[in-house]
């Protein structure tokens, strides 16, 4: 089970950074043993500040939480190692990681350039191992989708025993319950109150893994890497429960892919992979759909009126969002051209499958 998220907490000033000479001395390793085992047992960072601020340092306490991190995440790799999976596929993180790497940014302005602390708080949080146990299909231990329950009375996810659905019912991929051996009815039954609870898990880590994008992103260079990971988790758990009903988060997610893409095609030097021409396409179709606005005026071709209808002027920010749309969306078309010209065929076809994907999602797009 998941403990309770922890609070947000504001970062060192430069006044309690520089001002060693009230700092209480370095923690024994005695102290440091048991703000391990407390972090360890899920005790809110600032509660554990609070039970030492008369002998150790906020500073110490939060980089003896950093430690926590990197020793969790290392057994974690190393147990995933051996036993021939990844941390992602193995329940073994413990679940108040991610919640713990935030309040650390929080805290630490250090913290945000350690690429080492990034790389670790970035895999705890692309995994779901901080998700209740209620959340997770007993078979393949996976974050459910559209939870479903059983006649035998098991909970499982609906793609893990519904082969198929039609008018006349469901099929299932068993005949008998996987753990209770017990003949099953071929009807399923949705738990709408557990959908509901797991999507709101799920945007809840979006939100926490786009406060972190936005500390990647801001940090540039190696983190670029780590940045489109947690962005690419960020992605699929946007796709799961619906951009267009989420359409706050899938803008943001948008408009943060589009400031990376922009910083990593302005830095010159930058060694990490450029965004596709599809991912490209997926990021501009998520920032159409996010936008109500962007999709009226595209329908509108920029002028704010309807067919019809004389409509209301755009204002200066829905026109200045239209036309920087439109232009990203003829600079495809550019590309695609450009490629051509060139002669190199294989990236014209990414550049023109890209286009349509484009044209396909944006349905107003004239």
């Amino acid at each position: 089970m998941s403990s309770a998220p922890q609070q947000p907490e504001k970062a060192f000033t430069q006044e309690e950074r520089n001002d060693s000479a009230n700092s209480p001395p370095p923690p024994s390793d005695k102290d440091t043993t048991l703000i391990k085992e407390l972090i360890n047992a899920g005790v809110p960072l600032s509660r554990v500040s609070k039970l030492f601020h008369d002998r150790i340092s906020e500073r110490d306490v939060t980089r003896i939480a950093r430690d926590v991190i990197t020793e969790a995440t290392s057994a974690a790799a190393a147990e995933a190692i051996s036993s021939g999976g990844t941390i992602s596929n193995n329940k073994i993180l413990p679940s108040f990681l991610p919640e713990l790497g935030m309040s650390i940014l929080s805290r630490s302005s250090s913290a945000r350039t350690d690429t080492h602390f990034l790389r670790n708080h970035a895999a705890n949080l692309t995994s779901c191992e901080d998700a209740p146990e209620e959340m997770i299909d007993p078979l393949f231990f996976t974050l459910m989708m559209d939870p479903v329950v059983l006649s035998s009375g098991y909970v499982m996810d609906r793609s893990t025993v519904v082969a198929e659905e039609d008018g006349a019912g469901s099929k299932l991929k068993f005949h008998t319950c996987p753990f209770t051996r017990v003949p099953l009815e071929q009807s399923v039954y949705p738990l709408i109150y557990l959908r509901r609870k797991i999507f709101e898990f799920k945007q809840a880590k979006i939100e926490t893994m786009m406060e972190t994008a936005r500390v990647l992103l801001d940090r540039g260079g190696d983190s670029l890497k780590n940045f489109w990971e947690v962005i690419d988790k960020c992605e699929s758990f946007i796709d799961e429960i619906g951009d267009t009903t989420y359409i706050h988060l899938a803008s943001r997610l948008a408009s943060l892919s589009l400031e990376a893409y922009d910083a990593q095609n302005e830095n010159e030097k930058c060694e990490i992979v450029l965004v596709t021409p599809t991912r490209l396409a997926t990021i501009l179709g998520r920032l159409y759909r996010g936008c109500p606005s962007l999709q009226k005026a595209c329908n509108d071709d920029g002028k704010g009126e309807s067919e019809g209808d004389i409509g209301e002027a755009l204002d200066d920010e829905t026109k200045a969002n239209y036309e920087n749309f439109r232009k990203r969306v003829a600079d495809l078309v550019v590309c695609a051209n450009n490629s051509i010209d060139d002669k190199k065929f294989d990236e014209a076809a990414l550049w023109i499958e890209a286009c349509e994907m484009v044209y396909s999602s944006c349905s107003n797009l004239n």
